[in-house]
This record gives structure tokens, sequence and C-alpha cells, in this order.
């Protein structure tokens, strides 16, 4: 992570608790020069936990870096349309608990590779619902991946999986 070094630090005295905020705070660029300089002050413990939470926000959007142990149930799961291939946006992925009523209530839609494993081991998709979830790339993507020029239309690519997920 890449840290931004003009931003103000706030600080604690720690023999009389006055917070040091905004353009009165150190610069992180100068923050342990500046408490060498001023050895009654610390880091405000409020800014370390704010930091933490942050940085683990943002581990959580990967899917490859997530691990089931930290999960919340709140992640977004990448969705791609099953008749054109392409990846639902971001805020319109449905969260991992409720997951299963929006598969129900999207038919068009499966489980996008990358988040395959993760989705199978959270336990929070039943195993009669695990032909939504696809374990590869799909039409031009799968023609990227292996070198190749497209030779099927999408669509028609893409007609396999559609009839498997018909009810």
């Amino acid at each position: 992570l890449e840290a931004d070094l003009d931003a103000h630090i706030p600080v604690v005295n720690k023999a009389d608790g006055m917070v040091l905020l905004g353009e009165e705070a150190p610069r992180r660029g100068d923050l342990e020069r500046w408490l060498q300089q001023h050895p009654n002050f610390v880091v405000d413990p409020r800014f370390l936990l704010l930091s933490e939470d942050r940085q683990k926000k943002r581990q959580r959007r990967d899917s490859p870096k997530l691990e089931l142990r930290h999960m919340t149930g709140l992640e977004r799961v990448q969705m791609v349309n099953v008749h054109s291939g392409r990846k639902l946006g971001g805020a319109y992925n449905p969260s991992l608990k409720d997951l299963k009523v929006w598969l129900d209530e999207n038919p068009d839609y499966a489980v996008s590779p990358e988040w395959a494993e993760i989705v199978r081991h959270s336990g929070l998709l039943p195993d009669s619902m695990y032909n939504r979830i696809l374990l590869g790339p799909i039409g031009t993507e799968a023609c990227k991946k292996q070198g190749q020029k497209r030779q099927n239309d999408p669509i028609k690519a893409l007609s396999d999986v559609s009839s498997s997920l018909a009810l």
C-alpha cells in the first residue's frame, strides 16, 4: 500500500490528553522525526485502529486473497450473464450471504469462476445450486486465455451453460 506522505497524522499528548488534528498534526513523512522531537506525544490510537480497519476492507475486495475464516458474508460475489458472458458491475453483485436468493431471482446469471471455490466452501449455497457456479472461462475469455482465434459466437458457446441452468 502506498502511503500519502503529506497526510497529517493525529497525535495525543500523553501528559494532558491534548489531541493535535489536521494542520496542527505532523505529516506522515515527518512523523518519526517529529515524535523524537516531541517525546510527550504518541500517535492517536483511534487513528491506528481506523488504519487497520481500512486495510482489512481493502483486502476483502480481491477474491483470491479472501480466507473463509475472515469472511463476513457481506463480500460481493462476481456474477456473469450466461447468455452474453458479461460480468455484472460491482455494486450490482449480490453479497455472499444473499447469493442463493439472488440466484433464484436471476436465472440468467451464474457465479464467476474466480469465486467458484470460495462460494463452494462458504456453505452458503446448497449443493443443488452448484450448477450455477462457472468452473472456467466462457465465451471470448476462453479464447483469449488459450491464445486462439474466436471461432464461435459467445451466445452459442454459452448455450450449454444456459441450458444446464434451465429449471
